[in-house]
């Protein structure tokens, strides 16, 4: 009897769950009804733009949906709680600006700015997201100034503390959520 009873509960089981996958396919089915009778277009990452090779002084390059984004800590590009750029990555940056510009020549280039949530107040910011918005002013107007990438194609972003990669628990945390990004867009400017 107890086997018999175990073999109809699995049986009863197995209905519901056939019945669940069936419900399931039907959903997909019906969903994807739907969008051929809207046109059937299918979004896509744009894999068009290309990994180029980075030296770890210039940063880390990444494939990011369709975006590429290149993260600079900090700490290596500007001097301490400023956005001062270190006399000796001068010519870092214009190495790695002048790649970007052969590279993606006419992509919009984003500068985002970002900071850790524990960010010092020091000097004359008022806290982290003033300190990253002009940390990425300060590229902006590095590239600008050299004739890298116009001034229509680039844009700025403050994301302070908005957008950790890390645990700000941690100093390793922090020093890698104060980071500058340069952010390579699909589309043209020209």
């Amino acid at each position: 009897n107890q086997s018999t009873e175990q073999l109809e509960t699995t049986q009863s089981q197995l209905v519901q769950s056939e019945a669940r996958a069936k419900s399931a396919q039907q959903s997909v089915e019906h969903l994807t009804a739907s969008s051929r009778q809207r046109g059937g277009a299918t979004i896509r990452p744009n894999q068009n733009l290309k990994l180029i090779a980075l030296s770890a002084d210039e940063g880390t390059i990444e494939r990011d949906g369709n975006v590429i984004r290149i993260q600079m800590p900090a700490e290596n590009i500007f001097n301490p709680q400023t956005a001062q750029i270190r006399e000796g990555k001068i010519s870092i940056l214009n190495g790695l600006g002048k790649k970007l510009a052969e590279a993606y020549p006419d992509q919009r280039i984003g500068l985002e700015g970002h900071a850790n949530s524990n960010q010092s107040t020091q000097g004359v910011w008022r806290n982290g997201h003033h300190l990253s918005s002009a940390q990425a002013m300060a590229i902006y107007e590095f590239f600008l100034t050299r004739s890298i990438f116009r001034s229509d194609q680039m844009f700025i972003v403050g994301r302070g503390a908005n957008h950790p990669v890390y645990s700000s628990a941690t100093e390793t945390g922090r020093l890698g959520n104060d980071r500058v990004e340069i952010v390579i867009y699909p589309d043209a400017v020209r």
